[in-house]
């Protein structure tokens, strides 16, 4: 797939102007998951395209893979207008529509490809699939049967009869239709690993390990494969081969078979194992409540209480309402009920925050002085005055996120080489949400940006997607993102309890900078020093 591509840039160089070969290009990418440089493609081939329906076409196919479902629409709704008979066309527009929950518009679209091609067994599924949405069952198996009846060896149409059945609570009659399709084409991936996830959930844990013995004969060294056969071999009790399968599975890149990994070590009295099983499977996914939970735990069992709150902390902040993180967030910084979301204050009606000198100065035992691991950059922040620690980081131009927990939230402060980047708390809005309530973005517009930010392989900004996608002027993002740093920034530097631990990670650069927003952190800092110390001042007053 690389020779591809750089075939396909040579001859880009040569005819720079060749709409379909930009187009090619955005889809070798996007099989190679280089998915922003994908994006660039496919809008230098719409710039070229002109009139060119199979450009369109590709495009809007594109569009769809990446999840930018509303670009999509358009670029397939334009190809239709260019040929009003293609089948394909019509075929990716009612896939887009039900991507965008637009169920009744998609039945519409699919029917006219059904009028167009009615021997397509893909539209007739694709049809049925939306009439399973809107509850039309008895619509739906009419257009399944049409479609085995034209073609006996399609798989798609089975696929949709177990969706047909699994809305009708029917799990043994969706088996079964897995196992038609199965039984087409057992080198399937899809349909196998379906089938022996259907088959687990019945608790026919023989069945599945028959299915997936014969799917790795096809596929050796295929990690998800491998993840399933070692979930169903601990199933049935086979633990030390269980392990054995969830390892090379683990080392052919099959990350989601950490976790697995981990609870066999830990029911084996592996808790060190276990534990390391378990970082892996944070570090592929950060933002997973489940295994942050697992690893919270064990790194508070063992005392490991820094480590803890890097853990927890980076998890909260993409699960808010997971009260499990914050109960053990509780554990280590005050009582689990002050992590009550029931009683966080909303925005407007809290109360101001008072900046509160630091319990014990810089120095001594907890002095940041000397210290040259990131790692060591961590401890209580009742030890510590945040502004002294902010400065230190700034001092050695670290990169990184700064998080803090307390009994009155969870906060993160990013920095680029010692500046202040980016910072955000429990307790405030989203930047998705404040775009929206300012009227700075529609909200069908945040919706879509949300889910393609959740498709994406890596953590791409919120904001960052907005702005490419024009969504939202540079300049109504920058006062967002002002706003919600020096809030956030206000908010934490109130805190004089709890615990902070610093995370270094050049990752920050991408995720939080954007050139279009050239935010003056330095400011916004100097500002939240200025307004702390006056709040300082009028508390020193009043007593």
């Amino acid at each position: 797939m690389l020779n591809r591509i750089m075939r396909l840039q040579r001859q880009l160089r040569a005819r720079p102007t060749d709409a379909r070969l930009w187009c090619e290009l955005g889809r070798a990418r996007i099989q190679m998951g280089q998915l922003s440089d994908a994006a660039a493609d496919l809008g230098k081939a719409l710039e070229l395209a002109n009139r060119q329906p199979d450009v369109w076409l590709a495009v809007g196919q594109g569009w769809l893979d990446l999840g930018q479902l509303d670009r999509a629409r358009e670029a397939l709704g334009t190809a239709i207008r260019l040929t009003p008979d293609s089948v394909n066309a019509h075929l990716a527009l009612g896939r887009t529509l039900q991507g965008l929950g637009q169920h009744e518009a998609a039945a519409t679209v699919f029917s006219v490809a059904v009028w167009l091609d009615g021997t397509d067994g893909r539209v007739r599924a694709g049809l049925a699939q939306t009439l399973i949405k809107l509850d039309a069952y008895e619509a739906a198996e009419v257009q399944l049967h049409a479609a085995l009846d034209d073609d006996p060896q399609a798989i798609e149409p089975w696929l949709v009869w177990a969706d047909l059945h699994h809305a009708r609570a029917d799990a043994a009659g969706s088996i079964e239709a897995l196992q038609r399709a199965f039984a087409l084409d057992p080198r399937d991936r899809r349909v196998g690993l379906r089938l022996a996830d259907e088959l687990m959930l019945q608790g026919r844990h023989h069945e599945a390990f028959s299915v997936l013995q014969e799917l790795k004969a096809h596929w050796p060294d295929d990690g998800a494969v491998l993840t399933a056969v070692g979930r169903t071999e601990a199933a049935l009790g086979r633990l030390e081969s269980a392990v054995g399968t969830l390892r090379r599975a683990a080392s052919l890149g099959a990350d989601e078979a950490w976790a697995p990994l981990a609870d066999l070590l830990m029911a084996h009295g592996r808790d060190d194992d276990a534990v390391e099983a378990l970082r892996q499977a944070h570090r592929a996914f950060p933002d997973d409540g489940d295994v942050a939970v697992q690893l919270g735990e064990s790194l508070i069992d063992s005392e490991a209480f820094d480590d803890a709150v890097k853990v927890l902390a980076r998890a909260v902040m993409s699960n808010r309402e997971d009260h499990r993180l914050h109960d053990l967030l509780g554990r280590i910084v005050g009582p689990a009920a002050a992590f009550d979301l029931g009683e966080l204050p909303d925005d407007e009606d809290a109360p101001p925050i008072v900046a509160r000198p630091a319990a014990r100065p810089l120095s001594g035992p907890t002095s940041l002085s000397g210290i040259t691991d990131d790692a060591a950059i961590a401890g209580d922040l009742s030890h510590f005055s945040l502004v002294d620690l902010l400065e230190f980081l700034r001092l050695n131009r670290r990169t990184g996120i700064l998080r803090a927990a307390s009994k009155h939230g969870v906060g993160e402060l990013m920095l680029v080489e010692g500046r202040l980047a980016g910072a955000s708390t429990t307790n405030t809005d989203r930047l998705g949400d404040r775009l929206a309530q300012a009227g700075f973005v529609r909200p069908e517009a945040l919706a879509e940006a949300i889910a393609l930010q959740q498709s994406l392989p890596e953590q791409e900004p919120l904001g960052r997607i907005l702005l490419e996608r024009g969504e939202v002027a540079p300049a109504d993002l920058r006062q967002v993102i002002a706003d919600q740093v020096m809030g956030a920034i206000t908010e934490v530097m109130g805190w004089d309890s709890g615990r902070f631990a610093f995370e270094a990670d050049e990752l920050v650069r991408d995720r939080v900078l954007h050139p279009a927003l050239e935010l003056d952190t330095g400011q916004i800092m100097l500002d939240v020093l200025r307004m702390l110390d006056e709040a300082a001042h009028r508390a020193q007053q009043q007593a």
